[in-house]
């Protein structure tokens, strides 16, 4: 384990999970942003507007919870010796498509949710464990 903290490249690690904490904001706000909401409230899910502290509460919660993907991310690769774009892009589908998407998946089903909304909710951490991989891969 020792190995790996000392070559952990902290800045990749915080430029990850700033990415992915953008990423969040680009596919949720922006990319899928209205089909989301729709597939949301088909499904009558309905989200509190939040007030500033718990907005603000939830973005450092948030930014924390995509640093801990990315340092996950970062030990795999690390511990796969992963070190060509193609075999970060693999890894990431592989870990993205095997542990969250099916673990959403799972959930999703249970609760009912179309297709439709399942495919958007598991899209972003898929897309984020990619760029993560990619990000370690090429920046060690």
């Amino acid at each position: 384990m020792e190995p790996f903290f000392s070559q952990l490249n902290y800045w990749a690690l915080l430029a990850s999970g700033i990415i992915l904490w953008f990423l969040g904001y680009l596919w949720f706000s922006v990319i899928m942003a209205n089909s989301w909401i729709l597939e949301i409230m088909n499904h009558g899910i309905e989200i509190k507007k939040p007030t500033n502290s718990e907005f603000a509460s939830k973005l450092i919660i948030t930014f924390l919870l995509n640093l801990l993907t990315s340092f996950g991310v970062a030990f795999i690769v690390f511990a796969t010796e992963t070190s060509t774009l193609p075999a970060a892009i693999v890894l990431g589908l592989i870990l993205g498509i095997c542990f969250s998407a099916a673990t959403m998946g799972i959930n999703f089903l249970w609760e009912n949710r179309s297709v439709k909304l399942s495919l958007i909710d598991i899209g972003y951490p898929i897309l984020s464990i990619v760029i993560a991989s990619i990000i370690f891969t090429l920046w060690q």
